[in-house]
């Protein structure tokens, strides 16, 4: 059988309600040569069902599935998968994700092109199950950028890049060892793309939709508020940790500058979001963790946040109906008390 020119991945956990929508939208691409493996994570649902019926009806399509081995295993599932790749050109899609029908036509041809392109991306939509929300953060620029300059984006969350767009060159991955994840951290995207662009080479950012990317509440970024931006933080000090001094000067980052990007970006909002939503719980412990990390590490607005933050948690306060007001009269000059 000859190989095919790209090759899916796709892992899936209860995705029963969303896979068939998935699968069919890979296999109603515009470009035909494509091989699909797809692994159900020992789904309690009708998921591995829907896998096998796709297998059933197109010979390009593996379904595998095995016992539930959780968040903390992704990367090694996704190289599992990897192991059975035959092509140049790997990309992943979520089972509860989808793809424009002329995704892979538009994105195979960038990579076709150039020996030392690592890997593309491009727009995508977030979307639940009311429609389009918004467009994913797209990053300070388009076009075609040495990795070198892309991974200081990544380090100092200028831009993401969100897996369900992401084709990457196969033997890129397979210099790194594969897709990475740290031990207690439930995210595998992060960390491979930060060791991806540390080889020399290319990399393209297409202005095109290339993926649409579910937001519901059983996602992991939606179920795990600030466990994945404290992740981001740490796989990103650690990342640059290990690198030799010549490495960090090649980068042109010091770690001060990418502590401050995480926690002004990232961390601080995230722990405003859950100290609010504490107070709602009436949680007493939580709410207070997270006021004392916006008084130790915020700037004066994220401190006064913290401050009101530490005195409600002791009285039991909700503080919704001021931070609404402020939003509200904040709002015209695009400000934000979040």
């Amino acid at each position: 059988m000859p190989k095919p020119k790209v090759s899916v991945m796709s892992l899936g956990y209860n995705h029963g309600q969303y896979a068939d929508q998935t699968l069919t939208s890979i296999r109603q691409q515009s470009f035909e040569d494509w091989e699909l493996l797809v692994l159900d994570d020992g789904s309690t649902d009708n998921t591995w069902e829907i896998l096998q019926t796709h297998a059933r009806e197109d010979k390009r399509i593996q379904a595998f599935t095995q016992k539930n081995r959780g968040r903390m295993h992704i990367a090694d599932n996704v190289n599992f998968m990897l192991e059975k790749t035959r092509s140049e050109f790997v990309c992943t899609i979520a089972t509860d994700d989808y793809w424009p029908t002329d995704r892979l036509e538009k994105q195979y041809p960038v990579h076709e092109a150039s020996n030392d392109l690592i890997l593309s991306y491009g727009r995508v939509n977030v979307f639940n199950s009311g429609g389009v929300l918004k467009d994913y953060p797209r990053p300070p620029q388009t076009g075609l950028f040495d990795s070198k300059q892309v991974l200081r984006w990544l380090l100092l969350m200028q831009s993401s890049i969100q897996p369900v767009s992401i084709m990457i060159r196969k033997n890129a991955l397979q210099k790194i060892g594969g897709f990475q994840q740290m031990k207690n951290y439930p995210v595998e995207d992060y960390p491979t793309y930060l060791k991806l662009l540390t080889l020399p080479g290319k990399v393209q950012y297409l202005d095109t939709l290339l993926g649409y990317w579910r937001v519901s509440d059983t996602q992991l970024t939606q179920a795990f508020l600030t466990d994945v931006p404290e992740a981001a933080f740490h796989i990103a000090t650690t990342y640059y940790d290990s690198l030799s001094t010549q490495e960090k000067n090649n980068i042109g980052l010091s770690k001060k500058e990418i502590l401050n990007a995480h926690y002004s970006k990232t961390l601080l909002p995230s722990y405003l979001v859950a100290m609010r939503k504490a107070l709602v719980q009436k949680d007493k412990s939580k709410a207070q963790r997270f006021a004392l990390e916006l008084l130790r590490r915020g700037d004066g607005k994220r401190k006064v946040q913290g401050l009101f933050g530490t005195v409600a948690a002791q009285f039991g306060w909700n503080l919704e109906t001021i931070f609404s007001r402020y939003e509200a009269v904040a709002k015209p000059q695009s400000k934000s008390l979040a």
